[in-house]
């Protein structure tokens, strides 16, 4: 079953429709986990942002905001720690890109960002992340 964020996603960004029916193909009916599905449109926006269309960005985060209005568990998990978080590591790797699509971002949205950049420093993987935030947690 798709996640309702996933069908919103599609609606606000009909661009990356291509892609999804690529990502469904490459799953072949089996079971892809909301945060698998989240990363076609980390690509889509980071991709076409990097070509200088920030349409699909801007959609994207217009809807993330709109999402942060009134945040709950899932909407911190999935779209902030599952496609922010994704947005954020795959354009890493253009130089420029993320301080780009940074400053498109809504203030709340923003925060969520500086709190994403914030976990992940001094830590070299997704365990470090972890655990770092678990000792936090405990004390």
């Amino acid at each position: 079953m798709t996640h309702h964020y996933i069908d919103d996603l599609l609606r606000v960004c009909p661009g990356a429709e291509p892609a999804w029916q690529q990502h469904l193909a490459s799953w072949g009916g089996e079971e892809r986990g909301t945060y698998n599905d989240l990363t076609v449109f980390a690509h889509l926006v980071v991709n076409t942002a990097a070509t200088g269309d920030f349409g699909p960005a801007d959609r994207v985060f217009a809807f993330l905001e709109s999402a942060l209005e009134s945040p709950d568990e899932e909407v911190e998990g999935l779209l902030v720690w599952g496609l922010l978080e994704d947005i954020q590591t795959i354009s890493s790797h253009t130089a420029g890109l993320q301080q780009s699509l940074a400053q498109r971002l809504g203030q709340k949205s923003l925060n969520a960002w500086r709190t994403i950049a914030d976990a992940w420093k001094g830590n070299r993987s997704l365990a470090d992340v972890l655990r770092a935030d678990a000792r936090k947690k405990s004390s």
